[in-house]
């Protein structure tokens, strides 16, 4: 199926009334709005990818924000090490551009504090709002136009593993 530009989405506020959509995927989300500092973690001059372990604490109560990317590093490694840290829900920027995707995640690195993606169109906003409150909503219908037209990743999708050919033959 197509969306046009609605989604399940977890809406995040910054200062100066900006908002961000969040993409949700198998990491659990607040269940109620949840209100912290936000703690960007660096690396150089850029948003870190958070794949070796964080320094203990520094993200004590902060929702932090860290890179997709970074080679083998898993989604649930980089929520695992800021939740290590002290991090009570992470951010995670996609690192291509375009519309966030929802994050899988691995048993083999079990966390249990709330995850969600933005876009890479974020960065700067988010750099921007470093040490500053924000707040991660609750999973709402989101009207997004950044993911408009996108085919649903619960849709078929050829081609097909026999013949080949493009499927499916019809979309709605």
């Amino acid at each position: 199926a197509y969306a046009v530009g609605h989604s399940i989405a977890v809406r995040v506020s910054l200062p100066a009334s900006a908002e961000i959509v969040a993409a949700v995927g198998e990491f659990p989300t607040p269940t109620m709005p949840l209100t912290r500092n936000l703690a960007v973690v660096m690396s150089g001059d850029s948003i870190g990818f958070a794949c070796s372990a964080l320094v203990s604490g520094s993200l004590a109560n902060k929702i932090a924000v860290v890179k997709r990317g970074g080679g083998d590093c898993t989604f649930s490694q980089k929520v695992m090490n800021a939740q290590a840290a002290g991090a009570v829900a992470v951010l995670v920027v996609n690192n291509v551009a375009g519309a966030p995707t929802p994050m899988a995640l691995t048993a083999q690195y079990p966390s249990t504090i709330p995850a969600v993606m933005v876009g890479m169109d974020s960065t700067s906003a988010l750099v921007a709002a470093d040490g500053e409150q924000v707040t991660l909503g609750v999973k709402s219908y989101v009207r997004d136009a950044a993911v408009d037209w996108t085919l649903e990743d619960f849709s078929s999708r050829g081609p097909t593993d026999v013949d080949f050919r493009v499927k499916p033959d019809v979309v709605a």
